[in-house]
């Protein structure tokens, strides 16, 4: 896996905990932490948690200028629960 795709499953599990416990002032600031360095590394904005479903969280963003749909499975975007 591409250290990108690890920084995308990365935010992915935090908004996964933030759903649960969106007052948590740790796990906000790694997840903006994460951000950040998507954005100054692999210049990947606008993330977004568009869905939670049976198959996964589903996130959009922006890279490089391209508009961009990616799936995580339950299992890893769920792991840190």
């Amino acid at each position: 896996m591409k250290d990108d795709h690890i920084l995308l499953l990365s935010w992915t599990q935090l908004a996964a905990v933030l759903m649960l416990d969106p007052e948590n002032e740790e796990y906000a600031t790694a997840q903006q932490e994460i951000t950040m360095k998507l954005d100054e590394e692999y210049r990947i904005i606008g993330l977004q948690l568009l869905a939670r479903s049976f198959d996964g969280y589903t996130i959009a963003y922006e890279e490089k200028g391209e508009g961009k749909i990616t799936t995580f499975s339950l299992e890893e975007a769920e792991e840190l629960l």
